[in-house]
C-alpha cells in the first residue's frame, strides 16, 4: 500500500511539473503558434518532448522511456493521465486524430472531438474510440462517442464489433441495450464466424439478464446453428461449456440442435462430461439428447466418464440407458477405459454392476462379454462381478406381483414401472419385500422405485388436470395419452 501511495504521489508531482513546464514554454513567447504546434506534432530531435526535457531535467526518465519512443507527447500524456497537459497540448495543435489511446476523460474527450476528432479513426488493435470505451466499460464515454457520430457497427481486425465487445463486459446490462438504441446490427459475426448468441456464453452478467438478451436476439432473427469456424461450435455447444443450465434450456426451448456436432464430432453431452457438470448432464439428458452418441473417435459420454473416473455422471449415464458395450474406434469399452482400478473404487463397482446387469439382460445369457476376460485377470474384481449375477438372478426370480419382478426395476424404464403402479397392489407389495435379499442393488431398486412413483404421481395429477379442463369428455385411455405426452415421455403409449 506504501509503496502505491508513493508512485501516485510521484506521478502526481510529475505530472504538474510537465504542466509547468508547457505553460512555461506555450506562453513566455519565445515560440510562434506555427512553431510550436510544428514541435508539438514532431517525433524526432525538435519534439517538444526534447524541449521539455531541456528546460526541465527531471522529467527526463518519464518522458524518454523507451516503451514511449517515437510516440507525441500528447499521446504520452494520456496514456500517463497528465489530463491538464494533454488538454493544453490540444489547444495549442496537438493532432488529435494520431495513434492514440482514448483517456477516460469526459473533458479532455469533449475537447479532442471538438477539435476535430475522427471518432472511426483505429488505433491499437485496430480499435476505433467507440471499441475502447465499450472494452473499458465506459458508458459515459460510449454514449457521447455515438451521440458525435461514432460509427456504431464499426469493427476491428478480427470483425469484433461494439455490441460482440459489449455483451462479455461487466455493465453489459446498460451497454447493450444502448447500441442497440443507436443501430448496432445484431446479426454481425467476427470473423471466426460467432454470433452474438456465442459471445453471450461468455457474458459475467447475472443468468437472468444472459437469458434475457439471448431471448431478445433470438426471437429478432439471430440463428441459434451459426457456427463458428475454429472449433465448429453452434451456441449450445458454447453454453454447455459455459455450465449455465437455463441458457442451455433456453437455446433447447427456441430449437437448439441438443445433438450437435462439432469439430472431431464432439456433441454437449460430451461437453458436459469433460467439463465434469452433473446438473448439464441431466439436463441435456433430460431434453432428448443420445446418451449412446459417438464423436469421431468412437468416444461416447460414458467412455469419457469412465477415464476421469467419475462415479456421479456414469451412474447418471447408466440410469439414462448408456450402452457399457460400446466399442470407440480401437475397439475399447467404457470399462477397459476406466480399468486397472481396485475394487476400492466405486466407479470400477458401478461399472461391474452395469455390466452384470447388460449379460442378464442378452438372449442368451451365455455369451461372453468383451470386458470379462479383463476382469478374470483380477480374482477380487472376478469375484464382485459374479456376485453381481447371482444377485440379479435371485432378483429375477422374485416376484411382488404377476407382471413384475424386482429386475423390472432395472430393465425397464421409470415410465413402464408408473404405468404398472395403476395396479392398487403394486406398492404396498413392493413394501412388504425386505432389500436384503438382493443388497447389492438395493439401492439401485429402491431408487427406481422412487422415480417410478415420482412419475406416476405426475400422471395423475396431469390426468385430473386433463379431465377438469374438458369437463370429462374424453376416454380414460385418451386422457392417459395426453397426459403422457405433456410429461415429455411419448415412447412408451401403450398404457
Amino acid at each position: 500500500m506504501a509503496d502505491s501511495d508513493e508512485r501516485t504521489k510521484r506521478s502526481r508531482h510529475y505530472g504538474r511539473l510537465l504542466h509547468q513546464t508547457l505553460s512555461k514554454i506555450f506562453y513566455s513567447g519565445s515560440l510562434i503558434r506555427s512553431q510550436i504546434k510544428e514541435r508539438i506534432r514532431a517525433t524526432d530531435h525538435n519534439s517538444i518532448t526534447k524541449l521539455v526535457v531541456e528546460l526541465e531535467p527531471d522529467l527526463r526518465t518519464t518522458l524518454l522511456d523507451k516503451f514511449f519512443e517515437n510516440n507525441t507527447l500528447l499521446w504520452l500524456a494520456v496514456t500517463r493521465h497528465y489530463y491538464d497537459s494533454a488538454e493544453l497540448l490540444v489547444r495549442f495543435g496537438a493532432d488529435v486524430n494520431e495513434h492514440r489511446h482514448y483517456p477516460e476523460n469526459e473533458q479532455l474527450i469533449r475537447l479532442i472531438i471538438d477539435y476535430g476528432a475522427d471518432l472511426n479513426v483505429k488505433t491499437f488493435g485496430d480499435a476505433s474510440a467507440l471499441l475502447v470505451a465499450v472494452d473499458e466499460g465506459w458508458i459515459n464515454l460510449a454514449e457521447l462517442f455515438l451521440e458525435k457520430g461514432a460509427d456504431v457497427n464499426i469493427t476491428n481486425d478480427e470483425g469484433v464489433t461494439p455490441l460482440h465487445a459489449a455483451l462479455v463486459v461487466k455493465n453489459a446490462d446498460k451497454m447493450v441495450p444502448l447500441l442497440i438504441k443507436y443501430g448496432a446490427d445484431i446479426f454481425a459475426k467476427n470473423t471466426g464466424g460467432a454470433n452474438v448468441l456465442h459471445y453471450l456464453t461468455e457474458a459475467i452478467i447475472d443468468t437472468k439478464q444472459i437469458c434475457d438478451l439471448a431471448k431478445t436476439f433470438i426471437e429478432k432473427g439471430v440463428s441459434l446453428d451459426d457456427i463458428e469456424h475454429k472449433g465448429q461450435h453452434q451456441p449450445i455447444h458454447q453454453a454447455a461449456a459455459r455450465g449455465t443450465c437455463e441458457l442451455v434450456n433456453l437455446y433447447l426451448d427456441y430449437g437448439a440442435n441438443v445433438n450437435a456436432q462439432a469439430i472431431n464430432g464432439k456433441f454437449p453431452l460430451l461437453i458436459a462430461c469433460n467439463r465434469e457438470n452433473p446438473a448439464m448432464l441431466e439436463t441435456l439428458l433430460q431434453r432428448g439428447a443420445n446418451v449412446n452418441m459417438k464423436n469421431e473417435d468412437g468416444y461416447t459420454a460414458l467412455h469419457l466418464c469412465c477415464q476421469i473416473s467419475n462415479e456421479q455422471m456414469m451412474s447418471i449415464l447408466l440410469s439414462a440407458g448408456a450402452d457399457v458395450l460400446l466399442e470407440e474406434s480401437s475397439g475399447k469399452t467404457p470399462f477397459a477405459s476406466l480399468y486397472p482400478q481396485n475394487i476400492e473404487n466405486p466407479s470400477i463397482r458401478l461399472m461391474l454392476k452395469a455390466l452384470a446387469l447388460k449379460k442378464a439382460c442378452l438372449t442368451q445369457s451365455s455369451i461372453k462379454l468383451k470386458d470379462e476376460r479383463i476382469i478374470k485377470e483380477n480374482l477380487i474384481l472376478w469375484n464382485y462381478y459374479q456376485d453381481c449375477i447371482a444377485y440379479i438372478s435371485r432378483m429375477k426370480l422374485t416376484r411382488f406381483t404377476q407382471s413384475c419382478s424386482f429386475l423390472e426395476f432395472l430393465r425397464k424404464s421409470h415410465y413402464q414401472i408408473a404405468t404398472l403402479m395403476r395396479d392398487s397392489n403394486f406398492e404396498a407389495n413392493f413394501g412388504l419385500y425386505d432389500l436384503n435379499g438382493f443388497s447389492m442393488y438395493a439401492e439401485d431398486v429402491l431408487r427406481g422405485f422412487k422415480r417410478a412413483q415420482n412419475l406416476y404421481h405426475k400422471m395423475i395429477e396431469q390426468e385430473d388436470l386433463i379431465n377438469e379442463a374438458f369437463d370429462h369428455i374424453f376416454p380414460h385411455m385418451v386422457v392417459r395419452q395426453i397426459a403422457a405426452y405433456l410429461l415429455n415421455d411419448c415412447t412408451h403409449l401403450n398404457v
